[in-house]
């Protein structure tokens, strides 16, 4: 009986702890993943596109956005010369190998799933356009966004774009979905000029008419 009594504290404490913290992602979850890359700089990104695309069955890929719009002479030697061209290039070889990844794990996305969702950062509002329609989803999962480089010749980034325009209309809400929210590494926004990017921290990131951003959460390095 005492070894009972002393179980019951410490279901209940286990249960306040499950409903009282925040828990933004369970355990169970897939996350949905945006990444920027400037691949056709040097040949880093182009590396970890190929360990990013070998996980793709666990997690649900939003969006692949390219920022640079030419590679670098010398430093890359990739035959594609902008960084759209090299990431279908890089889901083209993933392609020939699906039929052999989905005997191993059915969940892997096929290639066109993933060439719709590869765009160009440099060509307009694309890479601004994808995120926002991301954020505007009614999937009520937050969106973790790794941005693995945007180099000093690279265009300016779409994460960045998406912030800027929200900043303009603070008077209404962005998105239809509010609750949705970006998880960023590198890039995160201060509560009151959502606008201003700053680097080296880690936060939640919410679109939507209330501005909100605490650090803490780190997503995916690179």
């Amino acid at each position: 009986m005492r070894n009972g009594m002393c179980f019951l504290p410490c279901m209940w404490i286990v249960i306040l702890f499950a409903f009282v913290l925040p828990n933004p992602v369970r355990a169970t979850e897939r996350l949905r993943i945006i990444i920027e890359t400037d691949a056709g700089g040097d040949p880093d990104d182009e590396q970890s596109l190929v360990r990013f695309l070998l996980y793709t069955n666990e997690w649900d890929v939003e969006g692949i956005i390219c920022t640079l719009a030419k590679a670098r002479d010398k430093e890359n030697l990739n035959p594609e010369r902008n960084g759209l061209g090299i990431v279908r290039r890089q889901l083209k070889a993933y392609g020939d190998c699906h039929a052999n990844l989905v005997k191993h794990d059915r969940r892997f996305p096929n290639m066109e799933y993933l060439w719709k969702r590869a765009v160009a950062g440099y060509d307009g509002a694309a890479g601004m356009k994808l995120i926002l329609a991301a954020a505007d989803a009614a999937d009520q999962r937050p969106i973790w966004f790794c941005n693995w480089g945007t180099g000093h010749d690279s265009d300016e980034s779409s994460f960045k774009q998406a912030l800027t325009m929200c900043s303009r209309n603070a008077d209404r809400p962005v998105t239809q979905n509010s609750s949705n929210a970006f998880a960023s590494a590198p890039l995160t926004s201060s509560a009151n000029t959502p606008g201003a990017i700053r680097p080296g921290r880690s936060g939640w990131i919410r679109f939507g008419p209330s501005w909100r951003a605490s650090a803490g959460i780190t997503a995916f390095p690179h």
